[in-house]
């Protein structure tokens, strides 16, 4: 079993994938600004959940999580509490933090529409992905590039929109496809699966329906 340290992991995919680890037999620790948000999950796994109550732009709340995992999941997501530079300057103390402590594997999430993603978007959402969410995106750009420069052992997932509903189990994934919905789930459990392996080492995937 293995252990592994989230960031983003109180919502969203970032979420998904803490309980979707601990469910398969890893330990798991979490940074989170409010760890109430994982009361139920941790008073179902004990202590295979470790909490580490702090903030993803503190360098040292940062290397308290990194330090002595075999890998790291980072699913960070702009919103109104968070500034719209978290995702690229939080993963600057990421990267630093595994550097440090030789923690080289790393799945980070993204977003499709990212970077040379954009080009397989179909002309329809282009104005959606430049209107409404051109901020995060832009964001998510430098993150990737940040990964790209660095050591560690990376591979980027690009899922399309995302939703909450159940997971499928059966979606596409791979180089240079269009986008499209994705539940939150499948996400998580696709990046639960290539965190451990490396069929996409040093790439960025979308993933859709």
């Amino acid at each position: 079993m293995a252990k592994y340290g989230v960031f983003g992991g109180t919502v969203g995919v970032g979420k998904h994938f803490v309980e979707q680890a601990l469910a398969a037999g890893h330990t798991v620790t979490v940074l989170a600004r409010t760890p109430a948000k994982l009361d139920e999950v941790a008073a179902k796994y004990g202590n295979k959940l470790v909490i580490v109550q702090g903030d993803a732009l503190n360098a040292d709340d940062v290397k308290k999580v990194v330090q002595g995992q075999d890998a790291i999941l980072t699913s960070l997501g702009n919103g109104p509490a968070t500034p719209m530079n978290i995702c690229s300057t939080a993963s600057k103390f990421i990267i630093d933090a595994q550097t440090e402590f030789n923690v080289k594997r790393t799945v980070v999430i993204t977003s499709f529409g990212c970077r040379e993603s954009w080009n397989d978007s179909s002309l329809s959402i282009r104005p959606f992905l430049y209107f409404f969410i051109g901020a995060p995106i832009r964001d998510k750009n430098i993150q990737e590039e940040l990964y790209e420069k660095s050591s560690l052992n990376w591979t980027v997932l690009r899922p399309g929109g995302l939703t909450n509903n159940p997971p499928k189990g059966e979606f596409r994934h791979g180089i240079a496809i269009p986008g499209g919905m994705i539940a939150r789930a499948d996400v998580a459990a696709f990046a639960l699966k290539q965190i451990a392996v490396d069929d996409y080492l040093f790439k960025s995937p979308t993933l859709a329906y």
